[in-house]
C-alpha cells in the first residue's frame, strides 16, 4: 500500500510544482457552416428509408479542457496523446529504472490549468488534471467504484459530499493541510492492484484530480 501511495502521491507532486478588458464591440460574422451532424440531417432521403448509420454526437478535444482530459486512457501512446491535446507540452523529463522508462509529459494553459500524463514504457499509466474547464461530454458507463468511468465523472467544483456519493467506496486516506487561510485536503481512493483515484480539494471543492493504472 505505500508503493501505491508514493507513486499516486508523487504524480500529483510533479503536477502542483511546475504549476507555479475593455469589451470589445462584436464584429460581424460570416454564417457558420453546417456541422457534418446538421448536414448529415439535411440529406434527401427517400420518405420510409432506414438511415444506414445512426447519427451520433462527438465533441471535438484538442487543447488544455476538460475534454481532451476526459478523452485520455490508459494504454494510449505518446504519439496517441499529443495528436488528442493538439498543443506542444510544456515539460517532459524520462527517467530508467531497473529496465522500466517513466516519462512525465505536462501541457500548460493559462493560470493554473494543466494536464500532466505518466507513460510507463511509452504508453498512459496515470493522468492528473488541475483547474481544467469546461464541460467535457463524454459517455459514462458504469460509474461508482474505483474506475475509469467514475474518475471521467468527476468535475471541478464538485464538493467531498459529490465526490464521495459518484465514487460510493470510503476512502484509503485523507490528509489537510492550511496555509495562508486556505485549506488543501487530498483523499485517494485504491482500488485492485495499483488502481487509485486521487482529488484534491481547495477550501472544500475539486481543484485537481488524479488516476493511476485504472
Amino acid at each position: 500500500m505505500k508503493k501505491k501511495l508514493l507513486i499516486a502521491t508523487a504524480v500529483v507532486a510533479v503536477a502542483l510544482a511546475a504549476c507555479g478588458g475593455t469589451p470589445q464591440t462584436p464584429q460581424p460574422t460570416p454564417e457558420p457552416a453546417p456541422s457534418v451532424e446538421t448536414a448529415a440531417l439535411e440529406l434527401e432521403t427517400e420518405p420510409d428509408a432506414e438511415p444506414d448509420v445512426e447519427l451520433e454526437l462527438v465533441t471535438d478535444a484538442g487543447g488544455i479542457n476538460a475534454q481532451s482530459f476526459a478523452l485520455i486512457r490508459n494504454g494510449m501512446s505518446v504519439d496517441e496523446v499529443q495528436e488528442l491535446i493538439g498543443v506542444a507540452p510544456s515539460s517532459e523529463t524520462t527517467t530508467e529504472t531497473l529496465g522500466i522508462t517513466s516519462t512525465v509529459i505536462m501541457w500548460m494553459g493559462s493560470g493554473l490549468e494543466s494536464i500532466t500524463v505518466l507513460f510507463t514504457n511509452g504508453n498512459v499509466t496515470s493522468t492528473t488534471q488541475m483547474s481544467l474547464r469546461g464541460e467535457p461530454q463524454v459517455e459514462v458507463v458504469t460509474a461508482g467504484g474505483v474506475n475509469m468511468d467514475t474518475f471521467v465523472s468527476l468535475r471541478n467544483g464538485m464538493s467531498i459530499s459529490e465526490v464521495q456519493d459518484a465514487i460510493g467506496v470510503p476512502p484509503t486516506s485523507e490528509t489537510s493541510t492550511e496555509m495562508l487561510g486556505i485549506t488543501t485536503t487530498m483523499i485517494m481512493w485504491m482500488g485492485d492492484g495499483l488502481s487509485s483515484i486521487t482529488v484534491t480539494f481547495t477550501d472544500g471543492y475539486v481543484s485537481m484530480t488524479s488516476q493511476l493504472d485504472l
